[in-house]
């Protein structure tokens, strides 16, 4: 599951990073300078933009606790060992 939504948020950056570029050299029909400034910008974006973590995307897919009623400690499992 975690290697689909890996792709998936990989394919969402590619397609939004190809859509900006398209819309910056669009721009080139306005003025060649907005052009240039706008694909700046994208690209200073896009390299040091920070990516949003799994856990902040996501803040139920973290690991939860075990219910207290499964909980053992190890002296509880060494004496239901056989002897």
């Amino acid at each position: 599951r975690e290697g689909m939504e890996a792709t998936g948020a990989l394919w969402r950056r590619l397609v939004t990073g190809q859509i900006l570029y398209a819309f910056g050299a669009a721009l080139c029909l306005i003025h060649p300078y907005w052009s240039i400034a706008f694909i700046v910008v994208v690209q200073a974006y896009f390299a040091f933009a920070p990516h949003r973590s799994h856990a902040v995307t996501h803040p139920k897919a973290s690991p939860a606790k075990p219910p207290a009623s499964t909980v053992t400690t190890i002296t509880e499992e060494v004496d239901e060992l056989p002897r």
